[in-house]
């Protein structure tokens, strides 16, 4: 059986989802409304919730919750909008261009821009990270990621790539605010997605997140 480019970079960002959905889920409703969730992995005092350096089951479940990217996969292996509402290639598909959703909030109450997506894609892109990241979006020239304005994005590539919506919806690609350090990010990362952190100290049981009040997402 083969398996397509497409189809496997597809998989590949389902995965957190997966992980974290289909992992052992115990709900608990009382006063506050909690739900638990525990992976079939254990955690270790190398455990992150930095997009850039997740690597294993436990980081993908807490990174998936706090944090989105500019593009999600549907159950037909397709790309679909999250940061991002809609995107454009040149003829040759070598230079890409992102409109992104208004009106998004950080946990922080801070709002997302186009600075934060510049500033997520140069830092997997930067040597001195050293993220693994580099590997599967190395074809974006680091240069050639720039904000138009607050609300546009565009990729320069390095060559042509006319599926880089699904190729950049993977493990590593979702959105940091701008200017966090890899030392924040690792504990207290701050993200747009549905939950916020409350407690996260890598090899200690449990971590907690809260609802993030302000979330873009009706329901």
């Amino acid at each position: 059986m083969t398996l397509s480019r497409r189809h496997f970079l597809a998989t590949s960002a389902l995965i957190p989802t997966v992980l974290m959905f289909g992992a052992n889920i115990a709900a608990a409703q009382n006063g506050t409304k909690t739900l638990r969730i525990a992976t079939s992995v254990a955690d270790g005092v190398k455990g992150t919730m930095d997009p850039a350096f997740g690597k294993n089951d436990p980081d993908s479940a807490r990174i998936v919750l706090v944090f989105e990217r500019l593009v999600d996969v549907d159950e037909n292996f397709l790309p679909v909008p999250q940061l991002a509402t809609e995107w454009s290639a040149n003829d040759d598909a070598s230079v890409w261009t992102f409109k992104l959703r208004p009106g998004v909030k950080f946990h922080d109450g801070s709002d997302f821009t186009a600075k934060d997506v510049v500033y997520s894609y140069k830092r997997l892109l930067d040597p001195a990270t050293a993220s693994p990241a580099v590997a599967s979006i190395g074809q974006i020239d680091p240069s050639g990621v720039a904000a138009l304005d607050d609300m546009t994005v565009q990729f320069t590539l390095k060559t042509p790539v006319v599926d880089f919506p699904l190729l950049i919806a993977n493990r590593f690609t979702y959105i940091v605010k701008d200017g966090q350090t890899s030392e924040q990010l690792r504990t207290a990362g701050i993200g747009t997605g549905a939950y916020k952190v409350e407690s996260y100290i890598p090899g200690q049981d449990p971590s907690v997140y809260a609802k993030h009040d302000a979330y873009w997402r009706a329901g």
